[in-house]
């Protein structure tokens, strides 16, 4: 049959137990560190909550505005192909404003 273990009252004189020194070497090496690493969660935190909310502010309006202007150049060509087709050229589709229908001189006016 197997022992049926029972919590022992007595108490052994074997020296400190392992949870004992565990804690003994925690607090001496803690009590010195805990300070510090209060003060650095609090300072992590405070600057964590800086960044994200500024990454909020800033990003997010940056994100839409550019998810707007690609839906705006979208629609500028879909606009120039409907001019194209009924035949105009790509000068006259400048003039009226749609400037992205001129090819882009990469080379500057003074190369043509």
């Amino acid at each position: 049959m197997a022992k049926k273990l029972t919590f022992n009252d007595e108490k052994r004189d074997n020296g400190p137990g392992v949870l004992q020194t565990l804690v003994v070497t925690g607090r001496s090496l803690g009590v010195a560190g805990f300070g510090w690493a209060q003060w650095a969660a609090k300072k992590t935190g405070r600057t964590g909550w800086v960044l994200l909310t500024t990454a909020v502010v800033t990003l997010v309006p940056l994100v839409f505005e550019i998810t707007r202007e690609a839906q705006l150049i979208e629609q500028e060509k879909i606009h120039i192909n409907a001019l194209l087709a009924e035949g105009k050229t790509r000068q006259e589709i400048a003039q009226m404003g749609l400037y992205s229908a001129l090819d882009p001189n990469v080379m500057g006016p003074e190369a043509s």
